[in-house]
């Protein structure tokens, strides 16, 4: 059975799915919920290696102890489950995520025919009218758009949210339309006039200060193909400090200088950088806990769900924990340029977390799993104790700067991992005709390889040997566009990059 929306949508159900009584009359018929059991040991091993995590997720949530050791076993079962039913999905897929509550995964696709596949891989499906790379697609000719201050993909909704100042949504309207983009997918608010800043400020999570001043590192990496300093290090956010800054760890001592920053150095792009370190460190593959003196192992960077469970470990506001609430989302107004100056970070996730200034660059995990560091933030967490703060996903990070995540030895085979994307476009009677490369490396075989553009797209040559493959699509003359590569490996687990078509 598929579960279709009412005419209220999601939204309005979501304050009475809180029980299972109140979930009985969305699921009528012969089938009723899939419902997560925790994964096997999964709970009690984090209460025994990472009791700082069981801790915050009591205070965060209002948990005992045994609960929150049975939500973290239902987690890692809930990322199981939507990598399999991901794959079940195909290119049906329009997102994924969890109860409030953490014990089921709902997967919404496009097409009925996927939705017993979606069950028998432990998810509930649920029709909707979009595609997860088709709302993708969309949400990319909105960037730079001048009257949007912010744009992100409810998946629960299945549409894009259009942020823009008090007084300005008719601007944002006119900018949706000027970008093609079908009214019906957009769903329209007013950003909050709060103040929001960059949370300026060898294990993650632990102090770094830069001529800016304080920040925290990120996750431990590895030099990856195509990098060509050869040594260890930790990222960070990109406006911590400029290219060639040298930092000073949590003892005052040289480590090393801040490379590849975008930020910092440009005022556009991802909010993002690395720090090669200097002399005989060595950067650990875990997030260290200050409330508890322990560690998080690092084992892998897959993706995690919409509402979610995320906790982050900051220098200042140390171990958070909240959901997933806005993913990817472009936020504009943030100072984080190399002048102060208000600027647009984009693909960055946003979450319910609360963060503080100091807290830049911070990990942000989902159980052991990777997802980035933050941003920015609404500060402070006396006045803001739900955030939200916005992190830079890893995967795109490590992609862009040719890194790979450093993970403990004997860790299995990480998630696939887009190297590269890049088109190009000639013109053809009145449109433009364009070619798209990219490369991929990681995952289990076999993986499947899925394109989607605002227009057109199709594959051309996959070499899943080589781990290459091009792509042939087609835009109007005159209207720029962007595509959309997904790899998604035989364990579910997925990336995914969007670039320039190439067409004017």
């Amino acid at each position: 059975m598929i579960r279709r929306r009412g005419k209220y949508g999601l939204a309005g159900v979501l304050a009475v799915c809180v029980t299972a009584s109140a979930l009985v009359p969305l699921n009528a018929g012969d089938e009723g919920p899939v419902r997560l059991l925790p994964a096997a040991g999964v709970g009690e091993t984090a209460l025994r290696t990472a009791p700082g995590m069981v801790d915050a997720m009591q205070r965060t949530f209002h948990l005992t102890r045994e609960e929150a050791v049975a939500r973290i076993g239902r987690g890692e079962a809930a990322r199981q489950v939507a990598g399999r039913a991901r794959v079940a999905a195909g290119s049906a897929y329009a997102g994924d995520w969890l109860d409030d509550d953490v014990t089921a995964v709902t997967v919404a696709v496009t097409d009925r025919a996927v939705a017993r596949a979606v069950r028998a891989a432990g998810a509930n499906p649920e029709l909707v009218r979009y595609t997860h790379n088709r709302l993708v697609a969309a949400e990319a000719r909105l960037q730079g758009a001048r009257d949007v201050s912010g744009t992100s993909i409810d998946q629960q909704l299945n549409r894009i949210v259009v942020e823009s100042r008090p007084g300005a949504e008719p601007a944002a309207r006119a900018a949706v339309s000027a970008a093609a983009i079908d009214p019906a997918m957009v769903e329209y608010r007013t950003q909050r006039d709060d103040a929001v800043a960059a949370t300026i400020d060898h294990h993650g999570g632990e102090l770094f200060t830069t001529s800016k001043g304080s920040c925290t590192e990120g996750f431990s990496v590895d030099p990856g193909v195509g990098q060509l300093l050869n040594v260890p290090g930790f990222v960070t956010a990109g406006h911590c400090g400029p290219n060639q800054d040298q930092i000073r760890d949590r003892n005052g001592l040289f480590a090393g200088v801040i490379t590849d920053s975008t930020y910092a150095n440009t005022g556009r792009g991802p909010d993002q950088a690395w720090v090669p370190l200097a002399g005989l460190r060595d950067p650990r593959p875990d997030v260290f806990n200050s409330s508890t003196g322990g560690f998080v192992p690092v084992l892998g960077s897959t993706v995690a769900a919409y509402n979610a469970d995320v906790c982050m470990e900051g220098q200042v506001s140390k171990w958070r924990c909240g959901k997933i609430t806005g993913y990817p989302a472009n936020e504009s107004g943030i100072p984080v340029g190399p002048d102060g100056a208000l600027r647009t970070v984009t693909g960055v996730v946003k979450t319910s977390i609360c963060s503080d200034l100091g807290d830049s660059g911070a990990p942000v995990l989902a159980g052991n799993q990777a997802q980035g560091i933050v941003s920015f933030a609404t500060v402070n967490c006396v006045t803001h104790p739900q955030g939200p703060t916005w992190f830079q996903p890893i995967n795109g990070m490590l992609n862009s700067m040719r890194l790979k995540l450093r993970l403990p030895q004997g860790s299995p085979t990480p998630g696939p991992r887009i190297g590269g994307l890049g088109c190009g476009a000639f013109p053809s009677l009145g449109w433009y005709r364009f070619k798209c490369y990219s490369s991929w490396y990681d995952g289990t075989d076999p993986v499947v390889l899925s394109w989607s553009s605002y227009y057109s797209v199709t594959p051309e040559i996959t070499d899943v040997a080589g781990k290459t493959a091009t792509a042939l699509g087609a835009c109007p003359q005159g209207l720029a566009s962007t595509v959309t590569l997904r790899v998604t490996d035989s364990q579910g687990r997925q990336d995914f990059m969007s670039a320039p078509t190439g067409c004017p």
